[in-house]
């Protein structure tokens, strides 16, 4: 297979992940934003920040705080005030349980999918990951400052 090739199969991979998380929040009743913040919250635990909300789901601060601020409206989460612009993020009960109910079980099927891999497969699935994204980072970037 030619770089082209590969990168054409990568492409339909990538855009395949992003089709399959759209699908499941759509499923769940739930917007591509509020899945990502139900699920950082899960991941993350009670009492975490935007920042971090921000950081786990790769979304931009507007559009997690834009649905935060919505969901918190909609009895979803509460917010409470820290230090400085530090906001935290906690579920509300009607929120513990759209992440007991919407969220968990996606998260115990992702975990079910790295059992049937062998541990050696899991570390070079991530390793393999994390290398593309920080080569292409360094690439992306050099290129959009010359």
């Amino acid at each position: 297979m030619d770089l082209q090739t590969y990168n054409k199969e990568f492409a339909r991979i990538y855009k395949e992940f992003d089709d399959l998380y759209h699908e499941i929040a759509f499923h769940l009743g739930l917007s591509d934003s509020a899945f990502e913040i139900l699920y950082s919250v899960a991941v993350c635990g009670e009492g975490c920040t935007q920042k971090e909300i921000c950081q786990l789901s790769c979304t931009k601060k507007q559009t997690i705080n834009s649905a935060i601020q919505k969901m918190a409206k909609d009895g979803v989460l509460k917010l409470e005030q820290g230090k400085g612009r530090r906001v935290y993020v906690f579920l509300t009960e009607e929120g513990r349980q759209m992440v007991a109910h919407k969220i968990e079980p996606v998260i115990q099927s992702e975990i079910a999918v790295f059992a049937e891999m062998t541990p050696q497969e899991r570390a070079e699935f991530l390793r393999l990951n994390e290398k593309y994204i920080s080569l292409l980072r360094k690439k992306v970037y050099r290129r959009e400052w010359e």
